[in-house]
């Protein structure tokens, strides 16, 4: 008697547990069945959300379902992150992931997420550098420039960004550092939003990607007083550098990629990076991200995750650098 009622537990159970591997299977199978959301931490508008919006319709066109970007900016992108490292493990919440993923974790308090154990890298997708911007009404158009009118005034320049442990606000500590000129950090939710104060003059300084700050240096709504990475912009080519301009090593560059929640299955980490990888590389993607000033990408899982590996120690560094409280 009860020896059939084990044998009838032990028959229950392994009913259950094949049950469960075979939905496990199924659901990988069956993948992608709904349609698939990108996360952006950012609001609408800045290099996240072209990098999202550049590639969403091809990659719906490959993975054969609607792709979908959802923006959730706040806490410089910790709010729109923690949607996704909570999310389901099941390919269909992804997130538009950045540079400041390698900063936070360096902060106190960190965030309540550990990016390389709570993710997972599907591919790096695109990188862009910075430039610095100011509005027209400041009358600068250098370094030098602007570090006369702070000897002058004495007062910090105004200095625009989107939250501390974003890139955003390292460049601006950075610059500090390196060119002695004291900025006052005004942050928010996304780099439209700076943009927007700049243009109103509500803020004197911003560290803004070429790919958004290109249309504005092109129409003369507002001016660059140097790119933020070490050798010229082809497409700029008279635009200086900072580094150039005497701020030394200064190397300011945003990258862009995407990740799942910890614990996707491996075969859909691998569909979404053959997709994603495929979507990347066509002409029509790779136009839009040129003309957005954004250069794609598309790397192997592994060779993300390597690169990640270097970004970290990268921007360590540069907070105990910067040391933002």
């Amino acid at each position: 008697m009860r020896s059939s009622k084990w044998m009838g537990l032990l028959a229950a159970l392994g009913f259950a547990v094949g049950t469960a591997v075979s939905a496990g299977a199924q659901t990988v199978k069956d993948f992608p069945n709904r349609p698939v959301k990108l996360v952006v931490p950012f609001s609408p508008g800045g290099s996240v959300d072209l990098t999202a919006r550049s590639i969403e319709s091809k990659l719906a066109e490959l993975l054969k379902v609607p792709v979908l970007v959802e923006n959730k900016p706040g806490a410089a992108a910790v709010l729109g992150t923690q949607a996704v490292v909570t999310a389901p493990p099941d390919g269909y919440t992804l997130l538009v992931g950045s540079t400041s993923m390698s900063i936070r974790p360096h902060l106190k308090p960190p965030p309540p997420y550990d990016p390389a154990k709570d993710l997972l890298p599907i591919t790096l997708a695109a990188k862009v550098p910075h430039v610095l911007l100011v509005p027209p009404s400041l009358n600068v158009k250098s370094v030098a420039d602007l570090s006369n009118l702070y000897k002058t005034k004495k007062t910090p320049i105004m200095y625009g960004d989107v939250g501390q442990g974003s890139l955003h606000y390292l460049a601006g500590d950075l610059f500090k550092a390196g060119s002695g000129i004291d900025i006052t950090h005004v942050s928010y939710k996304g780099t439209s939003n700076v943009v927007a104060d700049l243009l109103g003059g509500h803020v004197q300084l911003g560290s803004v990607e070429l790919s958004v700050a290109g249309p504005y240096m092109a129409s003369g709504q507002l001016v660059a007083i140097g790119l933020s990475v070490p050798t010229r912009h082809p497409e700029w080519p008279n635009l200086p550098t900072i580094a150039e301009q005497g701020v030394a090593d200064y190397d300011i560059s945003s990258w862009f990629g995407f990740f799942a929640p910890a614990r996707t299955p491996p075969e859909i980490i691998d569909l979404l990076n053959r997709e994603m990888v495929k979507a990347l590389s066509d002409p029509g993607v790779k136009a839009t991200y040129a003309k957005a000033g954004l250069t794609p990408v598309g790397t192997s899982v592994a060779e993300f995750r390597k690169q990640l590996e270097k970004e970290h120690v990268k921007w360590g560094a540069a907070v105990k650098i910067s040391n933002p409280q």
